[in-house]
């Protein structure tokens, strides 16, 4: 039921019947339906009400987001998901690794952006979804290279503190192999004194999992002395056992 209305929403985004306001993005327009639209963002409801410009004319301009990011959050609002396609800039010459860090990156900054504009608009339910796909992406396709990117387009573009804890979460779990870029080191969110106490945690993290796995190496050869003690003395008793037997038949033979 929940598919088929979202196919019948999607097809009634793109019939234009029954739209009621316009949301302009570089001369695109979008043909849309207050009460499709109003119910999921609070701020254009405040927008299409009262005394404001865009409550007489029913048209809002968006200028803070290009067309394929509103795009995206318009696909949202009818059918509740939204796609990335991806972008190939590479060069005929790129190596396999260079195009996966350009389909990465840019997929990336599509979900960032897309969180962008659901911050603005207040669209709560993109911004989860938003999220979720960065995560995915982060985790399953974890790129050093990218994440450089993503840092800069969030830390200016959105407000947004999920996704502000994702990224630092994410830096922090990567960060012996992020200090060694000087794309993040040079990021305006790092100054000099940051990267460098974070090349020191790094290093003293490399140092804590040499001890680290020096106590595992010595624990399992103590480990293997302990079985061997053990069954020493496990052959130790038995023979004491049996000698005790011994013992007991030679005193009941003397008796």
């Amino acid at each position: 039921m929940a598919s088929q209305s979202s196919s019948f929403l999607f097809q009634l985004l793109h019939s234009r019947e029954y739209s009621d306001f316009t949301l302009v993005c570089q001369e695109q327009q979008f043909y849309l339906h207050k009460a499709i639209v109003c119910p999921q963002s609070p701020v254009i409801t405040a927008a299409l009400q009262g005394e404001f410009q865009e409550a007489r004319t029913k048209v809002l301009n968006v200028e803070a987001f290009d067309v394929a990011t509103v795009r995206r959050m318009v696909n949202f609002m009818y059918t509740e998901e939204y796609e990335v396609g991806y972008v190939h800039e590479a060069s005929g010459s790129a190596t396999g690794h260079e195009t996966e860090r350009t389909e990465v990156t840019e997929a990336l900054l599509c979900h960032v952006r897309v969180n962008a504009i659901a911050d603005y608009y207040n669209v709560p339910k993109l911004t989860q979804l938003a999220n979720s796909k960065i995560q995915t992406i982060l985790r399953d396709s974890w790129l050093a290279e990218s994440f450089s990117h993503v840092v800069k387009e969030a830390s200016v573009s959105t407000g947004d503190v999920a996704l502000h804890d994702i990224i630092t979460s994410t830096a922090a779990y990567h960060i012996e192999e992020l200090v060694e870029f000087q794309s993040f080191a040079d990021l305006e969110v790092m100054s000099e004194f940051a990267i460098k106490v974070l090349r020191s945690c790094a290093r003293r993290i490399r140092d804590i999992e040499s001890q680290l796995q020096y106590i595992q190496s010595v624990c399992k050869k103590e480990a293997v002395r302990a079985d061997r003690v053990i069954g020493n003395i496990d052959n130790c008793l038995r023979t004491l056992s049996a000698c005790s037997n011994d013992l007991v038949v030679i005193q009941g033979e003397l008796s």
